[in-house]
């Protein structure tokens, strides 16, 4: 019998057209497991053997270099023993088995319904194409039933539907984003109006909720044309994933910062507990470990062999997130307390709003971040994708666009707090503040 070696290797891409050349060398007597399709049309369709989704190779083994010692090239041309195959992830510990894997390959239509297998040598295989007639995910993967090392492949291999290459999890996204779009274009329409019409009661805080709110929208539309070009070409732009991923998170930095920097009460003398680079080196760290998870999110759907977890990849972003929430949280109920006791009842009273809102958002995050690492939808049946727009990216949207309202609600400019013009006067004859301002750090440091 034939031993083979399962080797779950971690993919390089998360696109639809899947390049052979990133698999390092074939080693013999093995079969490597590199990518996961999600396939589907909306409804299977199993009775017509047709739901628009074909899969396509143009493959051959060539030498590897870099092996020990690579396989000749005269060798390579008449091997017959490299298959690549697309298994039906469903019940795939049934369909494999070490003993008997390699005979059910050479006679694939008999023994392994629903799966798809294109023989390759080193003359190549040219193009091979292979309908798919369940919806489903499929495994990729690579069988070497020989005993020959020292090649690899080089080529693609590429499912593409009906409506183009995004996979069937992901088909409704830019319809989801388009929406988010128009709703953060209405807060932005809308927020934009109340400072017109309250100018002389602005403050930076105002429009800090502006840049917020037009940060949320570039995030909207780079995710819109990421989807498009994706959908269209076969391949996701790395370029544009790392600035959807920036501004999804950059967009959060900013209101902790705010939360971090809002300051009613007057200092006298002593240094503020938020002044000073700490608390941007620390909104720094959060940063890097959400941009971080951002991307190990989105790169799980297409490693999803089962067992996998992004537990250690959340855990620094909720770290730091518990880290900020007690320090701010810590902060408020200071400037609360002074408050309280100068009189200040009105801004008082918006700074316990704030810290509800606070709480709320976090416990929403947080909440998300837990459905993230054990996403429910990404199950090898096409029925549990039916959330996973809510999951990929519609818990956290909702999320953070309840809390921007509440917060732009709370911190709605009135006649009442004045911010921009009312100055509280320190007891010692110190310079005026402005009540409700948002300072920088050299404002903070030099305020005595």
């Amino acid at each position: 019998a034939t031993a083979l070696l399962v080797a779950a290797l971690v993919a390089l891409t998360s696109a639809q057209v899947f390049n052979l050349d990133d698999i390092d060398e074939v080693r013999a007597s093995s079969l490597a497991v590199h990518y996961v399709y999600y396939v589907g049309s909306g409804k299977d369709d199993v009775g017509t053997g047709d739901i628009g989704a074909t899969l396509e190779t143009q493959a051959a083994v060539v030498p590897d270099t870099r092996a020990n010692m690579p396989a000749g090239t005269m060798e390579l041309a008449k091997y017959s023993s490299c298959y690549i195959v697309v298994l039906p992830a469903k019940g795939f510990d049934d369909i494999f088995q070490a003993e008997t894997f390699c005979d059910k390959l050479r006679d694939a239509k008999a023994n392994l319904p629903g799966a798809a297998v294109f023989p390759v040598n080193g003359e190549g295989s040219g193009s091979q194409k292979v309908p798919l007639v369940k919806s489903g995910a499929y495994f990729l993967g690579v069988a070497n039933c020989g005993h020959l090392s020292g090649f690899k492949l080089s080529g693609t291999a590429s499912l593409k539907h009906t409506h183009g290459f995004l996979p069937a999890i992901d088909v409704n996204m830019v319809a989801f984003y388009g929406a988010c779009l128009a709703v953060y274009s209405l807060i932005c329409i809308s927020w934009f109006c109340v400072l017109a019409s309250y100018w002389e009661d602005t403050t930076e805080v105002h429009f800090a909720f502006m840049a917020v709110t037009v940060i949320a929208m570039l995030e909207c539309l780079v995710w819109i044309v990421f989807y498009r070009l994706w959908n269209t070409g076969g391949a996701d732009s790395q370029l544009l994933l790392a600035i959807g991923n920036f501004a999804s998170t950059w967009k959060v930095v900013v209101l902790f910062r705010m939360a971090f920097s809002a300051r009613f009460a007057p200092r006298e003398g002593e240094e503020g507990f938020c002044e000073g680079e700490k608390p941007n080196i620390v909104l720094l760290v959060w940063w890097f470990a959400a941009f971080h998870f951002g991307f190990a999110q989105y790169y799980n759907a297409s490693r999803n062999f089962g067992g996998h977890s992004l537990m250690f990849d959340a855990l620094p972003a909720i770290i730091a997130t518990a880290l900020i929430f007690i320090w701010v949280m810590i902060r408020m109920a200071t400037e609360v307390s002074t408050l309280a006791k100068i009189n200040y009842d009105a801004q008082a009273s918006l700074l316990r709003k704030s810290q509800a809102i606070l709480m709320l958002a976090t416990v929403g995050a947080l909440i998300v971040t837990v459905v993230h690492m054990f996403d429910p939808t990404l199950g090898y049946d096409a029925e549990s994708w039916a959330g996973h727009i809510l999951v990929s990216g519609g818990f956290s949207q909702i999320n953070f666009a309840t809390a921007l309202c509440l917060a732009m609600c709370v911190w709605f400019p009135t006649d009442e707090l004045q911010a921009s013009t009312y100055q509280v006067q320190s007891t010692s004859g110190a310079e005026s503040m402005p009540i409700g301002a948002i300072f920088d750090d050299a404002d903070l440091e030099d305020d005595h």
